[in-house]
């Protein structure tokens, strides 16, 4: 599961819904009298939170307290930028982070703030520029003397400028050039996106690209269309707690809001609120389970053998995973790769368990009198040099003065003409017999009334002659066809 402590500077929650005002504690501009704590306050806040995670692993898996602490304090001090605080870089609030990071409940990992904690988090580090300058990230803007301040990068999210975040009390949500204002809709309400007013005619690229306004619609009730088609895309639209949307992928104009699915119930994984609170869909059994299989701080009992080398295995107590290239053990994943470990005497490749003694035929060098497959081409001393009397390994037909000349095959005979003499006597039958085979049908056989005054006497071949060494049934097609394919 991906931590979301950065959910604190996330559009889509500031757009959605605010449970209760956005007007929360810790809103004071004054000084704290005492200097900021993020460290201690990131330490108490995940030590906390991971003491609740402790129960969140699936049967048979063990928690990672280390990793959780590790973990959740890195995002929470990278959330309250600390080290800006310290340099005094940022105003840093310590009653609003406070507010913000409470310790999690359940078995959710996921940081996502709502209401009036989630205008804490946004108020518990702020910067020096004001509403309508430019921005990077929200800290960077000055904290209003109501609501919280944002970098709104506009609805395609082309680049930042500070606004100051406000409850609409009209129905509306949108931002405004204006006011540099950004109104976020109230409790159980959302900012129906796909149902923009259109731009201006002729106004600025500004208008069109940061100004925005739509209506506060209520959240959807079991039944009701959650898919809009707006513009140029759809938007998921909220349905109310307890429903989710339930995704047509054929016809997704007919998706609509619908119960929650409960403890064993089929799931897709798509969304996180398919499954009612407190479950989520394990993606091994798509099914709404009660622990979140994919809990980051959960991990399996290792299983020595499967190839891969696991957080809690290693050479010594799982060296047919986590085993390396040379340590004399030939593990799963090196089968195809490593021949330190999983080669064998005669793959041309001496290993770290070979030698010339051992396996000569890897491992022999120049010299050790052992002509090895490596060798023939180059080492003289080994394999000869041919001319020296000797038929050495790898000589054969490159070397007639040694070998003797090479043969020829019947095949090879008739198609590049030579001497009979040089015809293979090898096999069963021989090139010899399958040459003498063909001549006897083509001069004194079958065909020997067209052929035999111009082919055994050495004249040209007629065309009658050809059709008849060719023909299987009545000439000598057989003889012929052995003979072509002897090569």
């Amino acid at each position: 599961m991906t931590l979301k402590p950065l959910a604190l500077l996330a559009l889509a929650a500031a757009l959605c819904a605010c449970s209760g005002s956005v007007e929360t504690s810790g809103q004071s501009t004054t000084e704290p009298e005492v200097e900021p704590d993020p460290e201690g306050l990131c330490t108490d806040w995940a030590s906390a939170s991971c003491e609740t995670f402790k129960g969140c692993c699936a049967a048979g898996s063990s928690y990672d307290a280390f990793d959780c602490e590790k973990t959740l304090s890195g995002s929470c001090l990278d959330a309250l930028a600390s080290e800006a605080v310290h340099a005094g870089i940022v105003v840093f609030d310590q009653a609003a982070a406070e507010e913000c990071f409470a310790p999690m409940t359940g078995c959710s990992a996921s940081f996502d703030p709502q209401g009036d904690q989630l205008a804490a988090c946004r108020n518990m580090v702020s910067g020096h520029r004001p509403a309508g300058a430019g921005c990077s990230s929200s800290p960077d803007c000055a904290r209003p003397a109501t609501g919280y301040a944002y970098c709104w990068g506009g609805l395609a999210g082309n680049g930042g400028v500070c606004a100051n975040v406000v409850e609409s009390s009209d129905g509306k949500c949108g931002f405004s050039t204006d006011t540099s204002t950004l109104s976020v809709c109230p409790a159980d309400s959302f900012c129906d996106l796909a149902n923009l007013a259109p731009p201006p005619v002729g106004g600025p690229p500004s208008e069109i690209e940061y100004a925005f306004e739509a209506d506060c619609k209520p959240y959807l009730s079991a039944g009701e269309a959650c898919i809009a088609k707006g513009q140029d895309q759809y938007f998921i639209l909220q349905c109310k707690k307890g429903l989710y949307c339930q995704i047509d992928a054929d016809v997704p104009e007919q998706s609509v809001c619908a119960a929650q699915l409960s403890a064993g119930a089929i799931c897709m994984g798509f969304f996180a609120d398919e499954c009612q609170e407190g479950l989520s869909c394990d993606p091994d059994t798509s099914t709404c389970s009660g622990v979140l299989a994919d809990t980051p701080f959960c991990y399996p009992p290792p299983v020595c053998g499967n190839g891969s080398c696991e957080a809690n295995e290693t050479l010594a107590s799982c060296p047919a995973d986590c085993g390396y290239c040379g340590d004399g053990t030939c593990g799963l994943d090196e089968m195809d790769w490593c021949a330190d470990d999983c080669g064998y005497c005669g793959d041309d490749y001496c290993s770290s368990d070979e030698d010339e003694v051992s396996c000569p035929a890897d491992c022999g060098y120049c010299g050790d009198g052992v002509c090895s497959p490596d060798e023939t081409d180059w080492c003289s001393d080994d394999c000869g040099l041919c001319g020296d009397g000797v038929c050495q390994p790898g000589e054969d037909a490159s070397c007639p003065a040694d070998c003797g000349a090479a043969c020829v095959t019947c095949g090879e005979l008739i198609t590049n003409g030579g001497d009979t003499s040089q015809l293979c006597a090898n096999g069963m039958p021989s090139s010899v017999d399958l040459y003498t085979a063909l001549i006897d049908c083509v001069c004194t056989g079958a065909c020997a009334a067209l052929c035999g005054d111009n082919v055994c006497a050495g004249a040209n071949v007629t065309a009658e002659c050809q059709t008849c060494v060719l023909d299987t049934a009545a000439g000598c097609g057989n003889e012929f066809n052995e003979c072509a394919n002897d090569i």
